[in-house]
């Protein structure tokens, strides 16, 4: 609500929308800010988060599997996220071309649109936290801590799934949060025509390479199946309500801003722009490229014209079985452990520097990610330690740098 009212109120800055909470106190100010609801908001919003439940489910698409979970499985993924958000675009344009509405009334409506998904993250929430304790002893993947605030907000359920292709985290990331940041962008895009009576540079590099990344999110579906996200972390608020309001709110901040504060760059420095951001996606796709495919052939790969560089592993997942592994440090992941995440930094500043330097507000986007991976990559440098033991030593003393080459 900080964020929605210092771009709809206080002129893009967060200075003054702070200002204006000291002033008025945190409790008016949120009654100030929090849209009232709006039922045919509210009946929209669920009528789209219905038709991407269809879409998933009558849509063709490759079954994939995921990677062995802590309790021994390896669930099958009906992989159709391209098709979804093909046939979101196709029906957003036709809609738009045949004067059914216009693109820009989403925006019109976003305070009340986050504020439907907002309740929608919270029921999805507490309806996984009840299921699981309404499950039968001896799940696997299910994670009792003893704290009801931890488990609501972490998760239970590793992959709480309805039928056997259905999983519901892999749902709400990709069809409700990526899809719904794709549309919002577009949307603030359009927002920017009818006002200015233009699209200016800054806003078409933000699309290009935010769409750059969605696309690449849904082409990638079943490499994206390997990741934290999907194979470690549990189903709770934290993505359930993330994907639904932090994506769609917090990642479209740089269009959001420049629909209402226009920025003029050169077609030069738009240029420049969209050339380092295509270089960042390139090091984040190929490097998550050379894990998965050293993953998919067991070692048996080429990386950077050689055969990759292993250190031999093993772990035991919780049901006593021994599992053999090859921790891969050669090609990007010999010069530091999340090649990835830097190419997704570097990524992230491109776009949000399309919108100049004047203001911290559409910075956000990066400072988020910076303080989200950053703590991430010490995260799963732990529960390799914890996994690999010994063998995890090894490979950190190959190659040193958890992030940033030579300092962190």
């Amino acid at each position: 609500m900080l964020l929605l009212a210092a771009l709809s109120q206080y002129h893009g800055s967060f200075a003054l929308a702070l200002g204006g909470l000291r002033a008025h106190g945190t409790l008016p100010f949120l009654v100030r800010s929090i849209p009232p609801f709006n039922l045919q908001v509210g009946l929209y919003y669920g009528g789209w988060v219905a038709l991407q439940a269809c879409l998933n489910h009558l849509l063709p698409g490759k079954i994939a599997t995921g990677l062995p979970t802590p309790g021994g499985q390896s669930l099958p993924y009906k992989v159709n996220g391209l098709a979804c958000c093909i046939t979101n675009l196709a029906i957003f344009i036709t809609l738009a071309a045949a004067g059914v509405f216009r693109p820009s009334s989403i925006t019109a409506h976003v305070g009340e649109f986050l504020f439907a998904a907002s309740n929608y993250g919270f029921i999805l929430s507490l309806a996984v936290t009840i299921k699981c304790y309404c499950m039968e002893p001896g799940v696997k993947d299910v994670r009792f801590t003893g704290s009801i605030v931890h488990e609501f907000l972490s998760g239970i359920e590793l992959n709480p799934r309805l039928g056997k292709y259905w999983d519901v985290k892999l749902f709400q990331i990709g069809r409700v949060g990526m899809i719904s940041w794709l549309l919002l962008d577009l949307s603030f895009a359009a927002l920017q025509l009818e006002r200015f009576g233009s699209i200016t540079n800054p806003m078409i590099v933000v699309n290009a390479l935010h769409a750059l990344y969605i696309l690449d999110f849904f082409i990638y579906e079943d490499w994206y199946l390997t990741t934290i996200d999907i194979a470690h972390d549990h189903f709770g608020f934290y993505l359930a309500w993330g994907s639904a309001v932090l994506v769609p709110a917090l990642y479209t901040t740089q269009a959001h801003y420049l629909a209402y504060h226009p920025v003029e760059i050169t077609c030069t420095h738009a240029s420049i722009l969209t050339l380092a951001g295509i270089i960042s996606y390139i090091i984040f796709r190929t490097s998550n490229n050379q894990k998965f495919r050293f993953r998919q052939t067991n070692g048996k790969c080429v990386i950077w014209g050689a055969a990759p560089k292993t250190i031999p592993a093993a772990y035991r997942t919780v049901d006593g079985s021994l599992h053999r592994s090859m921790l891969l440090c050669s090609g990007w992941w010999g010069l530091v452990r999340h090649p990835n995440y830097i190419g997704d930094l570097l990524f992230s500043f491109c776009s949000c520097a399309a919108c100049g330097f004047t203001h911290l507000l559409p910075w956000s986007y990066l400072i988020f990610m910076t303080v989200l991976l950053a703590h991430r990559s010490w995260r799963d440098d732990r529960r390799c330690s914890e996994k690999y033991g010994a063998q995890w030593m090894k490979y950190c003393e190959v190659v040193r740098w958890r992030l940033v080459p030579f300092v962190f």
